[in-house]
């Protein structure tokens, strides 16, 4: 089946990834042309194995319509949250309607394959850009985002929150990568849009847990669970470092249309402030620059402010489409079972 796919999925990561590097930007004429492909071209299958006499899958059908319109609310949860642009979400369920769920034979989650490819992509990504930031960012910096990350109150929810909500999502999926993403999601979700409720619930089931739960208390746990908790600090601290290497701070007359500021501005008992806003090194819950809005930020009498110095994600994104084609599932389930 993918030999009917392959040459559109390719063409489609090459044209994404050049008018992402070349424009900032992924084209809507090119997701619609190859969402309609991909339909077609799934819709034909259908007919040439009726016609054939040959028994259609009805059960894969609707797994590929359930995971697609997943892969676009997960997208959309992504963009919600920050963590990348909605161009960046609608790439990610073109690509998901544009392979074949076939292909994900290896570390295979249920209505929900193409988090493989949210794998392939976004931990090669990682770990290359935390090289990156350790080698290219200077000492200062790391001592800063290493404070921001050693908050004892920060230190404290997040311990909360994850031995809660790890708890509640063991229920429906036993997979480390997969669990993770989902904690990831919830958290900072919740955080951003219903902090109270995030506190609310973290504190109700972390109190429930230790009640009900009696596999937390053994070694194996304790274990799991703070490998689990180091890698979410790991995470904040490398996005804690990110914004450092990836802003740079400039004179307001030198703002232009197009720019993505890292600073929001705004007043408080008349005293004119600046803040942090959230972002990821891959791209930013900031809009672009307008004339309108630099007019805005002009009239509040600051003199400089941070902007971000984005990556185009495209290209990565085709990268690990192109290691989902190669492992024909998850690289680290492949890495496991071949090496």
């Amino acid at each position: 089946m993918i030999i009917y796919f392959l040459p559109f999925i390719i063409l489609f990561g090459v044209l994404s990834s050049r008018s992402d590097i070349k424009y900032g930007k992924i084209f809507n004429k090119h997701i619609i042309i190859f969402l309609l492909i991909g339909f077609i071209l799934n819709l034909l299958l259908v007919f040439f194995y009726y016609f054939e006499g040959i028994p259609i899958n009805y059960s894969y059908l609707v797994e590929l319509i359930v995971s697609s319109c997943l892969s676009l609310i997960i997208g959309i949860l992504l963009w919600l949250i920050g963590f990348w642009t909605p161009g960046d979400a609608k790439l990610f369920f073109t690509y998901s309607f544009l392979i074949p769920l076939s292909i994900y034979n290896i570390g295979y989650v249920h209505y929900f394959p193409q988090f493989n490819l949210l794998v392939n992509t976004f931990v090669p990504l990682f770990i290359f850009m935390f090289f990156k930031l350790m080698l290219r960012s200077s000492r200062k910096d790391k001592i800063k985002a290493l404070k921001n990350i050693l908050n004892f109150k920060e230190l404290i929810f997040l311990f909360i929150a994850l031995f809660s909500f790890s708890w509640i999502i063991a229920i429906f999926e036993r997979n480390f990568l997969f669990n993770l993403f989902i904690l990831f999601l919830i958290i900072f979700f919740l955080r951003k849009y219903f902090k109270v409720f995030l506190v609310v619930v973290s504190f109700l089931f972390f109190v429930l847990r230790l009640i009900f739960d009696k596999s937390i208390y053994s070694f194996g746990f304790l274990e799991n669970f703070l490998f689990f908790y180091l890698i979410f600090v790991l995470i904040k601290f490398v996005l804690d470092l990110s914004f450092e290497f990836f802003t740079k701070e400039i004179n307001i007359n030198q703002l232009k249309p197009g720019m993505i500021l890292a600073e929001r501005v705004f007043e408080e008992k008349s005293v004119i402030k600046k803040e942090k806003r959230f972002f990821s090194f891959l791209s930013f819950d900031n809009s672009c620059l307008d004339n309108r809005l630099i007019n805005e930020i002009k009239s509040k009498g600051i003199k400089k402010i941070k902007i971000y110095e984005t990556v185009p994600f495209a290209p990565f994104v085709f990268f690990g489409v192109i290691l989902t084609l190669l492992v024909k599932g998850n690289i680290f389930y492949f890495l496991d079972i071949f090496i």
